[in-house]
């Protein structure tokens, strides 16, 4: 059987704490945890050419990620300022106006990502918040994917109706957070505030015809699996010591997708997805297993 293969399109950042540097972004976590599943990720973003850009370029590479579509701009690579509660929830601080913000839409691209063998295209909101989305916009009315799997991790100020009706309208399997979700329908309009969150996906399915599954994730309380004239499938979180939440959607994410694409069942998709989450929210980096990347100083 042929390895799974996706193109992520999105955010390339540098997570800031105040200690230290980490590489990050949701699309970059979510590659770079396909492969350790044991797919094949390409990336589609952009880094500057500033002393971020190489280190970034670098952990892909070492990671297994394909970095060929990824470009240089002289915008500065993109960072977000990342504080951690008690309980090591993050906040974010996401700086506008930098490299994954300039995507360019190349009309070369869609031939070019189809040559490489990518037919999953995965992609959030968050890097539509500038130009980057005309780029995006390409592969969407352009290119040819099976699959196309979008996470919308809604962050303040960067989303907005386009960059939702873009997941919403085009999304084959979608994933969403209990918390993102009210968001989501205040956004997108498909549900009233107040109506029971289990009635979403049975409204998302009416509504977007393209749609396959929804996956809702609910931190410590598990995840549930939505699929067309199937009853949904409910899992609880894994055990789990939790150090840091940074990252452990993009992780589930990631195993869910890459079991599913490998035609495994729907539990031990979730139970794929839960395990690597668990072992993600134990650990402080986003991808565990390399040392958290200490590029400071990072003002």
């Amino acid at each position: 059987m042929k390895r799974p293969a996706v193109l992520v399109f999105g955010e390339i950042i540098w997570d800031v704490y105040p200690d230290r540097s980490c590489i990050g972004g949701a699309p970059l976590n979510f590659a770079a945890h396909f492969v350790r599943q044991g797919g094949r990720a390409g990336l589609l973003s952009a880094v500057g050419r500033d002393a971020l850009g190489a280190p970034a370029l670098n952990f892909l590479a070492e990671n297994g990620v394909d970095t060929r579509f990824v470009g240089q701009t002289d915008y500065p690579t993109g960072r977000c300022d990342v504080t951690l509660s008690e309980a090591g929830i993050p906040s974010y601080y996401v700086v506008p106006d930098v490299a994954y913000d300039h995507i360019p839409a190349d009309p070369s691209l869609p031939e070019a990502v189809r040559e490489a063998g990518y037919d999953v295209l995965c992609f959030g909101t968050l890097a539509q918040r500038g130009e980057s989305r005309a780029a995006l916009e390409l592969f969407l009315e352009k290119g040819s994917f099976r699959h196309i799997f979008c996470d919308v991790n809604l962050r303040p100020d960067c989303y907005d109706a386009g960059s939702v009706d873009n997941c919403l309208s085009y999304a084959t399997l979608l994933k969403i957070s209990d918390e993102e979700e009210p968001l989501l329908r205040q956004v997108a309009g498909y549900l009233p505030e107040g109506a029971p969150l289990e009635d979403a996906p049975d409204v998302l399915f009416a509504s977007h015809p393209q749609l396959e599954a929804v996956i809702l994730t609910q931190g410590a309380e598990g995840a549930t699996l939505y699929r067309r004239d199937a009853a949904p499938l409910s899992i609880p979180a894994a055990p789990a010591r939790v150090v840091s939440t940074v990252g452990a959607g993009d992780s589930f994410g990631a195993a869910w997708l890459y079991h599913y694409l490998s035609g495994d069942g729907p539990l031990a998709c979730l139970e794929a997805a839960a395990k690597r989450a668990a072992f993600v929210v134990g650990h402080s980096e986003a991808v565990p297993g390399e040392p958290c990347a200490v590029q400071s100083p990072v003002s």
